[in-house]
């Protein structure tokens, strides 16, 4: 039978490969050059074989056979583009040969252009009837684009043919495990552990299947069959980390109703993926993010059984958010579960709400430092906090306007030496008025030298996940070809002139939703409070009104008009319940697709009164959440000048801080102009406290010369 490079098994199972060195022979010929790199293959030297690849083709360019080559090292070298591109020189000359097909579908497959994976094992096994990994293959492209049924069609036809491949049989549990089919899932790995005993990977999916499942009896007993074979994670693996983690919280400290000890190691577990996944460039499996939002979920769990029901709910959320193919999914009804706890805790909640003052400064007992502007009005903010939610806030007996959904409150009042807060729930309790004696009171213009926004201790790291879709299908939605080559000058701006680490930024181009919510997820969860984070999308946008509420929606490609929104776009609830509980301070999302407008978060639309403006020496200090459209409820250009003034902005910048609202005031003017289109910034999300994002230019930056 033919030898099949199966592409899923170095992840599955565990195989490794090592590089050794030697250096290119000068003055041979093309055939010589062609033979070395192969020689080169089997050593796994993959850069002199590269290199002695290249140097036979510049001898002769016109030999397929040399492209055929080159793309196989480009494919082992993880440069997909670059190996997709030579195989199709060679198929294009060759057009009857199933492995350039497999190839390259492996290629296509492996950079995300499932579609084209697809018809390339179509085609290999078209041509080759007797390919079972190209079915196989075939199967993990469908299962990557969500179509399931496909996928399991492809699964059981490559098991039919080759019973004896453990592979095969475990791509087939993972399927059946992210749609919560755990009872088939159970019996591929059970199957897959069966042939492959020796092998600790189908242990774990066992006992990981009936975790989810929340069979904890049957995953400790599987986990006890595991040690006594004495079988060991492999230390090379990083994906296998949080597995490790996962699975010990559960059999040693939850099946023995350990709640405590196991919430620090999910912790622990939650943050080795966010650690994974922060490394993993390419697409490199389309099953941990399932596993992830069990463990999520699982961790939700922790925390309603300590009562604590608004972080069980975020976590639930969550984990169904990120696996929103379970028919019967325990994430629905633990959030159906925990609701109905919250009622009963809202109606037997006799207690006032308990209000924090954020600003200003308190000092010991009820004092406080507070800076007064020019009319002697002081900003004052906070968050006032009970189970049976806020019905309102008072300053001096005054109502505050702006009070959000969550509780968080501010407002600019004029006083003299004191002020009064009180507040009251919705069922009625009231908090007894606290006065706050104010010990200071100055006030000096801002200037913007002399008091700057960021303090000179706060230390802050900037981070940024950079969305751009442009290869649509061209009938339901058009092609986007400018959007990657404007986040990739995005890119170079941000590292080269302000403070952004290379390492920080994710680009995500052509994802499906999948991808890009697990990349949301694991970073909002792995911020910090001294962190800040742009995120930005670039692509296809549309709305839908129910009732009186409008819902925007990122559009990513692999979508049709006639998908599933939920399931297949990326609404501003789906960004505002992964943005729950994140600790960074800043967040700027930049959205360039039409209807942007429809985008704002629930909050941003109960949002009472007038604006109040942070004091500039706050901006930096006050938390912040916020998104600027290119537009409101209109279309915008396929050609962005939304993104175009935004990059031209920043790089003809020489001031140190740059503020949202300077980016925004450079930018709006033109992008009217030329578009009629009204940029507009709203708060987002509900941890927003009126502060702003500030871009740092790098000290040894210079002006980087705006290009027309």
């Amino acid at each position: 039978m033919k030898s099949v490079f199966y592409l899923m098994s170095f992840l599955l199972l565990g195989y490794t490969l090592n590089a050794q060195e030697k250096e290119l022979p000068k003055n041979k010929s093309a055939d010589y050059y062609d033979k070395f790199a192969g020689e080169q293959i089997k050593k796994d030297n993959y850069a002199l074989a590269l290199e002695a690849s290249a140097m036979g083709i510049a001898i002769n360019p016109s030999k397929p056979w040399f492209y055929y080559r080159r793309g196989e090292i480009y494919l082992k070298l993880e440069k997909y583009d670059s190996s997709f591109l030579d195989y199709s020189r060679f198929i294009n000359s060759v057009t009857t040969n199933s492995e350039a097909y497999y190839n390259r579908g492996k290629a296509y497959l492996l950079y995300g252009s499932y579609e084209a994976a697809v018809k390339d094992f179509q085609k290999a096994a078209e041509i080759d009837t007797g390919y079972t990994g190209a079915f196989y293959n075939m199967g993990n492209a469908y299962f990557l684009k969500n179509d399931f049924e496909n996928a399991e069609l492809q699964y059981n036809f490559s098991v039919d043919r080759e019973s004896r491949n453990p592979v095969y049989r475990v791509s087939r549990g993972w399927l059946h495990y992210k749609t919560a089919a755990y009872a088939n899932a159970v019996t591929n790995f059970y199957d897959a552990k069966e042939i492959d005993q020796n092998n600790v990977k189908p242990y774990y999916y066992l006992i990981l299947t009936h975790i989810a499942n929340r069979n904890y009896h049957d995953a400790y007993s599987v986990y006890l069959e595991l040690t006594q074979k004495n079988l060991q994670l492999p230390a090379n693996d990083s994906s296998m980390i949080f597995m490790g983690s996962y699975v010990d919280a559960v059999v040693n400290h939850i099946y023995r109703e350990k709640n405590t000890e196991a919430l620090a190691l999910l912790k622990k577990a939650k943050a080795e993926y966010n650690q994974y996944n922060k490394n993993n460039r390419g697409m490199k499996s389309g099953y941990y993010p399932a596993i992830y939002a069990d463990l999520l979920g699982t961790i939700g769990l922790m925390y309603e059984r300590s009562d604590s029901f608004a972080l069980a709910t975020d976590y639930y959320t969550k984990a169904q958010l990120l696996n929103p193919y379970q028919k019967n999914s325990n994430f629905k009804t633990s959030l159906a579960r925990i609701e109905e706890k919250i009622k009963i805790e809202k109606n037997k909640d006799v207690t006032p709400p308990e209000i924090t003052l954020i600003t200003p400064m308190a000092t010991r007992g009820q004092g406080v430092f507070a800076d007064a502007d020019l009319s002697g009005n002081i900003f004052i903010s906070g968050k006032a906090k009970d189970p049976s939610g806020i019905a309102w806030v008072k300053i001096n007996g005054a109502p505050v306007q702006n009070i959000n959904e969550d509780g968080s409150f501010s407002a600019s009042v004029k006083v003299k030496d004191k002020f009064t807060i009180q507040a009251a729930d919705r069922n009625g309790n009231t908090e007894a008025a606290t006065t706050f004696t104010i010990t200071k009171m100055s006030y000096k213009q801002p200037d913007g030298s002399d008091i700057p926004p960021i303090p000179a201790d706060a230390a802050p790291k900037f981070h940024a996940i950079l969305i751009a879709e442009s290869d649509y299908d061209g009938k339901t939605w058009n092609k986007l070809p400018s959007t990657t080559k404007e986040l990739t000058e995005l890119t170079t701006v941000l590292v080269e002139k302000y403070n952004f680490d290379a390492a920080n930024i994710d680009t995500l181009f052509n994802k499906g939703k999948a991808d890009i919510m697990d990349k949301l997820s694991s970073k909002f969860e792995n911020l910090t409070e001294a962190d800040n984070l742009i995120i930005c999308f670039s692509g296809h946008g549309t709305f839908e009104k129910k009732g009186t509420e409008l819902f925007g929606y990122w559009v990513p490609v692999l979508t049709t008009e006639s998908s599933n929104k939920q399931s297949q776009y990326i609404s501003n609830v789906d960004i505002q319940s992964l943005i729950a509980g994140c600790r960074a301070n800043h967040i700027l999302m930049l959205s360039d697709a039409c209807y942007s407008g429809a985008f704002k978060s629930e909050n941003s639309l109960q949002t009472k009164g007038e604006v109040i403006s942070v004091p500039y020496n706050m901006e930096y200090t006050m938390k912040s959440r916020n998104i600027m459209t290119s537009g409101g409820l209109e279309k915008v250009p396929g050609e962005s000048q939304f993104m175009r003034l935004i990059i031209k902005a920043l790089q003809a910048n020489d001031q140190k801080f740059l503020s949202m609202y300077d980016l925004y005031s450079a930018i709006a003017p033109g992008v009217k102009q030329s578009t009629s289109n009204q940029p507009v910034i709203y708060p987002f999300g509900k941890d927003d406290e009126g502060g702003q994002f500030f871009f740092i230019r790098n000290k040894t930056s210079n002006i980087i010369q705006p290009q027309n």
